[in-house]
């Protein structure tokens, strides 16, 4: 189940102890919006991220090979100041579903405030009546009380997502290969499937320090993250990753950067690192 599945189950799981009008939460989808119109219940807008593709001639390529996994090498060679004509074109059609929820629905919820930053931005609708609240998880299942398992390496780090290039697992492998000049026995803990493009990117990485588990099951992410020492969230703008929420409930210190929303859940300068990158358009 993705994180806006996720989001809806547990917020859902949460609303029902009020006694409120009826309600629909509706995720963005742009093939399967015809039934808007149908629903009689207030109908309540679920927004995480927008997109922001800067449409160099690289940035074009990967997107194909990324959601067709199709190869037009020809595209690497467009002069970008021709490819950069479809900037806002593509962007506005990519965050169709994003904008169709904002025009149709009476109250929107962004997972955080990066997220209204980015709409604002990128979507452009003019806000209705919204709130923020970020991700949540359920205390019964992600708690500091959980048996650890026994992991390999000292220390022990894990970043956990479904993983694409902006999630930044390459980054974490640079990181961790770094320290191991000062903990030889270090290790990272890869939770979560790869795109084929980060799959393609990492192969070429030394890659000795890591473990890779894969997709793992919810129940067991909790025992997992009491086995380790730091949490990684390298993620540029990510609204607000599920993985940070679910291993600061575990008890596990995160590393996140500013220009994420996993700042406004970890609250703490000592784990924020600032990067100084605008919101803007970004390969």
């Amino acid at each position: 189940m993705g994180g806006p599945e996720n989001f809806v189950k547990r917020v859902e799981l949460e609303l029902i102890k009020y006694n409120l009008p009826d309600y629909k939460i509706i995720n963005p989808n742009p093939n399967n919006f015809s039934f808007l119109k149908d629903i009689e219940r207030i109908k309540v807008g679920r927004l995480d991220g927008a997109i922001y593709y800067k449409t160099t001639s690289l940035n074009l390529f990967n997107l194909v090979n990324q959601r067709r996994n199709k190869k037009y090498h020809f595209l690497k060679y467009f002069p970008d100041n021709v490819t950069m004509f479809a900037n806002k074109p593509l962007n506005f059609y990519l965050n169709r579903g994003s904008r169709k929820l904002l025009r149709e629905c009476d109250v929107i919820v962004f997972q955080s405030e990066l997220s209204r930053k980015m709409h604002e931005k990128f979507v452009g609708e003019t806000l209705k009546d919204f709130r923020v609240i970020l991700n949540g998880v359920p205390t019964d299942i992600f708690s500091p009380n959980k048996e650890p398992e026994i992991l390999a390496g000292f220390p022990k780090l894990v970043i956990t997502a479904s993983f694409r290039l902006h999630k930044r697992l390459q980054d974490a492998i640079n990181i961790v290969n770094h320290l191991k000049k000062k903990f030889p026995s270090i290790k990272l803990h890869v939770i979560g499937n790869m795109d084929n493009l980060t799959s393609e990117f990492i192969n070429r990485m030394d890659v000795s320090n890591c473990l890779f588990h894969g997709k793992v099951a919810s129940l067991r992410l909790p025992n997992l993250y009491r086995s380790c020492d730091v949490g990684l969230s390298p993620s540029i703008f990510d609204p607000c990753p599920n993985s940070v929420v679910e291993m600061v409930a575990c008890g596990l210190p995160v590393i996140s950067v500013l220009e994420s929303g996993a700042s406004e859940i970890i609250k703490c300068d000592d784990l924020i690192i600032e990067e100084n990158i605008s919101l803007d358009y970004m390969e």
